[in-house]
């Protein structure tokens, strides 16, 4: 069974839950379609009688409807993250997640503590929480074989590289521009390219200032800062490991 998620979709609810030691989950029907993100713990409870474990990195959603019954818990007392919302349809395929999965914790928890501070300022924008919680999904496909974006994501990684690379660049400041957590981009570049970003960042930058050596009469420091490098012996030592010489032997004859 596969969630597709429509325009009506809208998030209603949302917040980390820290079971107790002897809690049990809610015995309800449901009114709400409720996402889980399992972080601690087993949750176990009924659905409609069928007995459900989620365990640690597997999400699970729960369809508005069905009837839930509590179960004791085993173990660690549970801890979740929880998005109730309306709207969707459910159907036996098509493009959108599963209704069950895994799911990888640093891209998502960005968004997750940006609607947790969403709720505790008291300033939960609607526009913005549902923004929120699509992203939430959009991550939660990419375990599906029909969905194949990450490519277009480390490509604007790429890109932003090879423009910015004159910039202080972190994978904290990755992580601030594209929304995903910077060691969850780190994993998928270097899977993606065979090299780290900060590879792959030095690399851009040797390759610049090997141009500017050649075709300006700039000084090495300025050249050293016109590609990033606040301080000039690290970009010596930079220039140095990449090229096998120091920065003097790449001058071309303007720069002499």
């Amino acid at each position: 069974m596969i969630l597709q998620t429509d325009s009506m979709m809208r998030l209603s609810n949302a917040a980390l839950k820290r079971f107790v030691p002897g809690e049990l989950h809610v015995t309800r029907v449901c009114a709400h379609s409720v996402l889980i993100l399992m972080m601690r713990g087993v949750l176990r409870f009924r659905e409609d009688g069928r007995e459900v474990s989620v365990v640690p990195g597997e999400y699970y959603i729960q369809r508005e409807g069905l009837f839930q019954e509590g179960m004791p818990m085993e173990g660690e007392p549970p801890v979740y993250f929880y998005i109730e919302f309306k709207g969707g349809v459910y159907a036996g395929s098509g493009s959108g997640p599963e209704l069950r999965g895994r799911y990888e914790p640093n891209a998502v928890r960005p968004m997750l503590q940006a609607i947790s501070a969403a709720y505790s300022r008291h300033t939960a924008d609607r526009f913005l929480l549902n923004s929120y919680m699509f992203r939430i999904f959009s991550e939660l496909m990419r375990g599906s074989p029909a969905y194949s974006n990450t490519g277009d994501l480390l490509s604007m990684v790429r890109c932003y590289l090879n423009a910015e690379y004159a910039s202080p660049i972190t994978l904290e400041t990755l992580g601030r521009r594209f929304g995903y957590h910077g060691d969850y981009l780190a994993r998928l570049f270097r899977q993606q390219y065979g090299v780290s970003v900060g590879q792959y960042l030095t690399s851009v930058r040797m390759e610049r200032a090997a141009w500017l050596l050649r075709n300006t009469a700039m000084r090495v420091s300025d050249i050293a800062a016109a590609v990033g490098y606040r301080d000039p012996s690290a970009f010596y030592r930079a220039y140095e490991k990449q090229s096998g010489a120091p920065p003097c032997a790449g001058r071309g004859t303007v720069g002499r």
